[in-house]
């Protein structure tokens, strides 16, 4: 994905797809995943700026300056705690709507589920990166041994110019994967240590490769569409993947689960986390019997996608600690849990049953306007929510609000 990439004008224009957010609570962990993955997670790009979130929050420089720069700000929370960070910050947000004459922006059930994934997929891109760094890294971990670029270096492994028209570090790190137990074992061959890659390093070798390799201008550069988490998923179990990982449990595994593994960081950052731990898996592979998968580079960016998206989807939430929390919150202030019971909003029970973590949030966001104005009244201080506070609460009001009256006291 080039820095073009990164302006809200493609975002604005990404299609709108489905984004379902339902699963069945007997469902198996991976079922309840596949359920919370969006198709396309630039969806709500083009949301963000028809609501007007653009107008306080930019995007990589292009938008407001009276929130925080979403693209720059990294974000290692959730779904369910992305929507707590919201929520915590909903009176700023109304003051601010306010000050601007703007209406507070309402949101559908799937809309909401949109705009959430598009905030979190952010921090998938990379910055362009240094092409300086990049040159000292590509003689510093021995590439240069066996590839070169713009006619500087050895010649075993090829020439990487290829790589300079694409925008995406997907091709070199598909190219990577699919060659890389050959490139170990060259590289055993000839004595040359096998490179560990940290974060940005293969961001900027590629900006490196970009700069020196021969391809003229950048009117030929060749740009790959955002994953699809949710055909990453179905590519992890027909690659076999899942015969090794496990996503928070679901199976044994023979290697780290990938729900509880961190695999926080930018498309090339989690590339650099499959070449590091590339000789580790063909040994196992090995070991079981099982063929090292090859990918396409549109396989690998929506397996890349799939593996970003794992810890999107937080472990659901505990009913009980959410039933405790909506009384010491001061929830219950405003809103009986029963139906028939006297309160300023309507009972839990009779509320029309939520579906979903998201239809959950969406109606306390469209709401927030009046709940503020009537904590205001009753001289309550605006209740916050922490940690893993925000899926406990959603766990409550989902089974709550699908309960007959006599059935929530």
């Amino acid at each position: 994905m080039s820095r073009a990439h990164h302006s809200l004008a493609p975002l604005a224009g990404a299609a709108s797809l489905a984004f379902v957010l339902l699963a069945s609570p007997a469902a198996g962990a991976e079922d309840a995943l596949e359920g919370l993955l969006p198709e396309d997670p630039l969806a709500g790009g083009k949301l963000f700026v028809q609501r007007g979130c653009v107008r306080c929050h930019a995007v990589y420089g292009e938008g407001g300056a009276l929130g925080p720069d979403l693209g720059k700000t990294k974000i290692n929370r959730g779904f369910l705690e992305l929507a707590g960070v919201m929520w915590n910050h909903s009176p700023r947000m109304q003051e601010e709507f306010g000050r601007l004459h703007f209406a507070r922006p309402v949101f559908t059930e799937d809309e909401m589920a949109k705009i959430i994934a598009f905030v979190y997929f952010l921090n998938y891109f990379d910055s362009p990166g240094d092409p300086v760094r990049g040159e000292a890294l590509f003689a510093e971990k021995s590439c240069r041994r066996c590839h070169s670029v713009g006619g500087a270096g050895g010649a075993a492994g090829g020439p990487l110019d290829e790589f300079g028209k694409y925008a995406s570090p997907v091709f070199i790190s598909t190219a990577m994967w699919n060659s890389g137990s050959r490139m170990t074992e060259a590289m055993r061959r000839e004595g040359v240590p096998r490179p560990i890659f940290e974060q940005s390093d293969i961001r900027d070798i590629l900006a490196f490769v970009r700069r020196d390799a021969h391809r003229g201008d950048d009117e030929n550069r060749v740009f790959l569409p955002p994953g699809n988490p949710r055909n990453g998923g179905r590519l992890f179990r027909e690659k076999r993947c899942v015969e090794c990982h496990a996503i928070r449990g679901a199976r044994w595994s023979a290697g780290p689960d990938l729900g509880r593994a961190e695999l926080h960081g930018s498309l090339s950052a989690i590339a650099g986390f499959q070449w590091n731990h590339g000789p580790a898996m063909w040994e196992m592979m090995e070991r079981k019997g099982l063929p090292v998968p090859r990918f396409t580079p549109r396989e690998m960016s929506d397996i890349v996608t799939y593996l970003y998206f794992v810890q999107y989807v937080e472990e659901p939430g505990d009913e009980s600690a959410g039933r405790a929390l909506f009384v010491e919150k001061g929830c219950r202030s405003c809103h009986a849990v029963d139906e028939g019971t006297s309160s300023e909003g309507p009972a839990v029970a009779g509320m029309e049953p939520f579906h979903s973590p998201a239809a959950v949030i969406a109606a306390m966001w469209n709401h927030a306007s009046e709940m503020e104005r009537l904590t205001w009244e009753k001289n309550i201080v605006w209740p916050t929510v922490m940690g893993r506070e925000m899926a406990d609460l959603v766990a409550f009001l989902l089974s709550a609000s699908k309960q007959p009256a006599a059935e929530t006291r």
